[in-house]
């Protein structure tokens, strides 16, 4: 697989092309997020772009210095252009390697090429299964969650786009407090309102405003960027 690399180099007409992007079977890319994210780096410097593995177990088994074809690396077209020539003797000299993306570090870091870490490129791996839910399951009213499931997206004027979430079981448990004064339980839909735009920037997340009227089953939740100095408690 990584020798692939080499064939579609060689097809030639390389005049428009600024990386190479490797990924397995099962790999899911955002095109117009991929796009933005290459578009801050310079394709005529050598950049090996990628991310480590959400398992421990993974960097430990294999590397903490590699970019995991799960999740997808990239390579700029300069880079590229020196690997070629001297690819087929690295994958002889590392003949004992027969995980690819593993083979591609070696063969990098063979030329002083390390990894450049970027966020939102992930390898989501199991065991454990749903990895990026941190709360256990627990009947205690004070730490169960409400549960809404995506149910609509609608695109309206101005670019505003509302996404609305329902609750489809009642949550059956007591309220957290004696009195109840923080109760979601009437509420059983969620919208969501967002000015569209592009992919959000690296750096500070956004703000909203969270409104209900007493007596009705809506919540509503209206994204916004966040004001100097406030605070999210």
């Amino acid at each position: 697989m990584y020798r692939s690399i080499l064939e579609s180099f060689r097809l030639g007409d390389n005049k428009d092309v600024r990386w190479y992007v490797m990924g397995d079977d099962d790999s899911l890319f955002f095109v117009d997020n991929l796009v933005e994210l290459l578009g801050k780096y310079d394709h005529n410097k050598y950049y090996y772009i990628g991310a480590n593995s959400e398992a421990i177990r993974s960097n430990y088994d294999f590397s903490f210095d590699m970019g995991y074809g799960g999740a997808g690396y990239a390579l700029s077209y300069s880079l590229i252009e020196t690997l070629v020539p001297m690819m087929d003797s690295c994958i002889e000299r590392y003949s004992y390697v027969w995980v690819s993306d593993q083979l591609s570090s070696f063969c990098l870091a063979d030329i002083g090429v390390a990894l450049t870490i970027a966020k939102g490129i992930h390898q989501s791996k199991t065991p454990p299964l749903f990895m990026f839910n941190a709360r256990k399951l627990t009947d205690n009213p004070c730490e169960a969650p409400h549960v809404f499931f995506l149910d609509s997206i609608k695109q309206m004027e101005d670019n505003l786009v509302i996404t609305t979430y329902n609750r489809t079981l009642p949550w059956n448990l007591q309220p957290c407090s004696a009195s109840a004064n923080y109760s979601a339980d009437s509420i059983t839909q969620i919208q969501v309102f967002l000015q569209s735009t592009k992919r959000k920037e690296a750096g500070r997340i956004e703000c909203c405003d969270v409104e209900y009227v007493d007596g009705t089953n809506v919540a509503d939740v209206k994204l916004r960027s966040c004001l100097i100095g406030e605070l999210i408690a």
